[in-house]
């Protein structure tokens, strides 16, 4: 089994119909069968927060964010957690990659795994 670190906008693809790349997260939501997903915590603060952007938009019901926060629940992910002086040297990593500090959150999770 090997270790993936997924982020919120893959995942919110596996539930957003008109989202571009859906096949290749679709492909990727297949493959966590033989895989485990590792995420920041960020991430299901993201993913929560994107199903309630959808709604709102009206794309999808309220049903559908639970259904959908459901189906997230049984998933095979795990939360690894980053200690306060980690998250602290995240903006040196996100201005050495230009990314946002979100996105620096899920690059040091390479380094975990």
């Amino acid at each position: 089994m090997s270790q993936w670190v997924i982020d919120a906008s893959l995942a919110l693809q596996w539930f957003l119909e008109h989202e571009s790349d859906r096949a290749y997260s679709l492909g990727v939501l297949a493959r966590l069968e033989d895989n485990e997903a590792v995420v920041p915590i960020l991430w299901f603060y993201e993913v929560g927060n994107g199903l309630t952007m959808a709604h709102r938009r009206r794309r999808i019901t309220l049903d559908q964010v639970t259904e959908y926060l459901g189906r997230v629940e049984a998933l095979p992910i795990r939360v690894i957690s980053q200690e306060t002086n980690t998250i602290l040297q995240l903006t040196r990593l996100a201005q050495a990659h230009s990314l946002t500090n979100y996105d620096a959150a899920y690059l040091d999770l390479v380094s975990c795994i």
